[in-house]
Parts: C-alpha cells; sequence; structure tokens
C-alpha cells in the first residue's frame, strides 16, 4: 500500500512539472464581461492585498458591447488577454478607449514592464476610435 501511494504521488508531480500551465490554468484566469468597470479598473484592481496580481490570464466574453478603458493598464507581471469569439459568426471582443472627464481619450491601453515581461493578446478587436467617435492621434 506504501508503495502504491508513493507511486502515485510521483505521478502527480510529474504531471505537475509537464503541464502545469494546463493542469492550474482554471485558478489562474478571470472571466470578465463588459458591463460594469472598466477593463483598466478590473485588471489593475484584481490584486491581492500584498499587491501581487490574482489572476495573469482575463478572458473576455462579452461581444454585444465594448470593453472600454479609462487608463493604461501598467503591469510587471505576466499578462494574457483572451477574446473568446463567438462559435458561429467568429465575432470578437472589442476594445475601445472611453472619454475622459476633460474630454480627452487615453491613448496607450497596455504598458508593460521588466525586461522579460511578456503580454499576449489574441481574439481580440481592438477599436482606435472613442465612444465619442474621436481618434486619439497622440501617444496611441
Amino acid at each position: 500500500m506504501k508503495q502504491f501511494v508513493t507511486a502515485a504521488f510521483v505521478v502527480a508531480m510529474l504531471a505537475l512539472l509537464v503541464s502545469p500551465g494546463k493542469v492550474l490554468a482554471g485558478s489562474d484566469t478571470l472571466v470578465v464581461y463588459a458591463n460594469g468597470r472598466t477593463l483598466d479598473q478590473v485588471i489593475l484592481g484584481d490584486t491581492a492585498g500584498t499587491g501581487a496580481k490574482l489572476h495573469h490570464v482575463y478572458q473576455l466574453v462579452s461581444l454585444d458591447t465594448t470593453y472600454i478603458f479609462d487608463g493604461t493598464i501598467t503591469t510587471s507581471e505576466n499578462l494574457t488577454i483572451l477574446g473568446v469569439p463567438h462559435p458561429t459568426t467568429g465575432k470578437l471582443p472589442c476594445i475601445q478607449p472611453d472619454v475622459l472627464l476633460d474630454n480627452s481619450i487615453p491613448g496607450v491601453l497596455f504598458t508593460l514592464n521588466g525586461r522579460s515581461t511578456k503580454g499576449t493578446l489574441k481574439n481580440l478587436y481592438l477599436l482606435g476610435i472613442a465612444i465619442n467617435n474621436k481618434v486619439n492621434y497622440g501617444s496611441g
């Protein structure tokens, strides 16, 4: 019996070493809907009391409205934003800038700091026109 438990433990440890992303993917992913807070508020607010990110993968699922951002998402940790396309039409989730109180438009969506920080954007439609139909030709 002791050998069986030891063998099961070794197999489980090997499975974690071989594919940690697959085994732990669910706990590192946050599903985000476009209603409510802006995308930058959701991602920047997703931290533990220590300041560490709670999630590194954000799955955007809303297709009936756009995800808006009010400011730059700055991080020194790896970040993945995955859009979930519509299964038949292929429509992608859309991210676009909001209009700020001073009538300006945020120009930069992401700033990744650090030499080995990796950002992945997949299956997204990034719209450079704000919700008032203005384009930011400056820093964005």
